[in-house]
């Protein structure tokens, strides 16, 4: 999932039409916002900035990195404990 479907996403679960998030950010129109919602590329900080607090949601969610990084951990934990239960079952 881009950052742009997560956008989307947030915006659609708040009732908001691009038009609304546009005017929250302080574009002219909803085409800033468009071209936002459907572009894989990244987008700048000020701009995720301006989106991210116009949709009241931190922007470390709109870049799906608290996701990543709840995936690792428990990839990580996994792991652990698979490694502390076969050194206990070589004691």
């Amino acid at each position: 999932m881009t950052i742009g479907d997560r956008i989307r996403e947030r915006r659609i679960e708040l009732g908001l039409t691009q038009t609304d998030l546009a005017n929250k950010c302080g574009y002219s129109s909803k085409s800033s916002i468009c071209k936002i919602e459907k572009s894989d590329d990244d987008i700048t900080l000020n701009t995720l900035n301006k989106i991210s607090i116009a949709l009241d949601i931190d922007p470390i969610d709109l870049m799906g990195m608290r996701e990543k990084m709840e995936k690792r951990l428990l990839a990580y934990a996994t792991a652990m404990s698979a490694m502390q239960k076969h050194d206990e079952n070589e004691k």
